[in-house]
């Protein structure tokens, strides 16, 4: 189903930035912003995003990231409940640890750990 999926929105999708003879994306859940099947959040089937929490220096109350995931069994029938949201407001170490324990070592998606 996915490879399907990808076959459709690889040249032709609301999010393809096309600029000097390159191919980026500004999709969902595409944590390196590269037009390709393993970084892709429409057509993977588990996806995660990074979204850093907009932080003026003086406050202190959103810091850190959300790290954004589909669910997999109800995103393919309901989309509005297939998203997943953590806050990581530790520090960027503690979060970059967390975030690796809790996605890479669990078998959800090991191929993005260098990313």
């Amino acid at each position: 189903m996915a490879d399907l999926v990808w076959l459709l929105v690889r040249n032709n999708n609301s999010f393809l930035v096309k600029r000097n003879g390159v191919q980026f994306t500004s999709e969902p859940n595409n944590i390196t912003n590269t037009n390709s099947f393993k970084y892709s959040g429409l057509a993977n089937d588990k996806a995660i995003g990074i979204i850093p929490n907009n932080s003026s220096p003086s406050s202190k109350k959103a810091k850190g990231v959300t790290v954004v995931n589909k669910k997999t069994k109800t995103a393919s029938y309901k989309p509005a409940k297939g998203i997943n949201k953590v806050n990581l407001t530790k520090g960027v170490r503690k979060s970059a640890k967390s975030f690796i324990n809790s996605y890479t070592k669990v078998d959800y998606r090991p191929d993005l750990r260098k990313v």
